[in-house]
């Protein structure tokens, strides 16, 4: 039987009533702006915060040294890799504390703000291709991570995969709705561990993808998507130009 050793009741109250002081005031700052614009990279983050060099190198490292955040290195917006900041679980803490509503992270990112980051970029990037898109929804008995349908009316659910970690109940009910069931995985680890684990499956809707290079790819495709539709706008003819066409023709016979 495992002993335990009893905090006193008076310095754990202590404890729980100013777990965050130890926060310098500028890393408080730095928490709220990425809970405020969480998809923001970390270059851009300094220049909207007027910090350089030293000064903002330093708030970074205090923020990963007390374990309140991390940095990624992910190609989202472009084919070279940015550094965006990540907030871990004793910051979330935090912003609830002040108040904060931190649902709409809870309800995309159950897993980490990883998975919600990951989640955001993903639900955004979709919007904007035209795809009707929604977070944690419901397929079958189950919920998936984001949602998304086309035009023509496709259906896709997606899974952001941070661990190894799988629900094959959840895919399984959900593979006789949707045309395709993607996994968004952070690494090939990822994407074979849960490839292994859903081998018994064996159904073509089922893809995995690593994240990163799946959504730079739907940048892509945004830009093409946006490049054509201004093409075509371009092309259409102003107010009045096609009664005025067919009356030269009359005037012309």
């Amino acid at each position: 039987m495992k002993n335990y050793c009893k905090e006193p009741e008076e310095a754990k109250e202590v404890k729980e009533q100013k777990p965050h002081e130890r926060l310098s005031q500028e890393a408080k700052s730095m928490i709220l702006h990425v809970f405020e614009h969480p998809l923001t990279k970390l270059t851009n983050r300094y220049e909207e915060l007027k910090l350089t060099g030293a000064k903002a190198q330093q708030i970074i490292a205090e923020l990963r040294e007390k374990e309140y955040a991390e940095t990624i290195q992910e190609a989202i917006d472009n084919p070279h890799k940015s550094t965006y900041l990540i907030l871990k679980q004793p910051a979330l803490d935090w912003l609830k504390s002040q108040g904060k509503d931190i649902s709409y992270l809870l309800r995309i990112g159950r897993i980490s703000f990883a998975h919600a980051f990951y989640a955001m970029v993903l639900s955004r990037t979709l919007r904007n291709l035209g795809f009707k898109v929604t977070n944690e929804h419901p397929v079958a008995n189950k919920f998936v991570d984001v949602y998304a349908e086309n035009k023509e009316g496709k259906k896709i659910a997606y899974e952001v995969a941070i661990s190894p970690s799988v629900d094959a109940a959840r895919v399984k009910s959900a593979l006789n709705i949707v045309d395709e069931y993607i996994f968004l995985c952070k690494d090939m680890m990822i994407i074979n561990s849960i490839e292994s684990q859903l081998k018994e499956l064996s159904s073509d809707k089922i893809k995995y993808y690593i994240a990163s290079n799946y959504i730079l790819d739907l940048k892509k495709a945004m830009l093409v998507y946006y490049t054509q539709n201004n093409q075509n706008n371009e092309n259409k003819p102003e107010n009045g130009d096609s009664s005025s066409n067919e009356e030269r023709t009359r005037s012309d016979s």
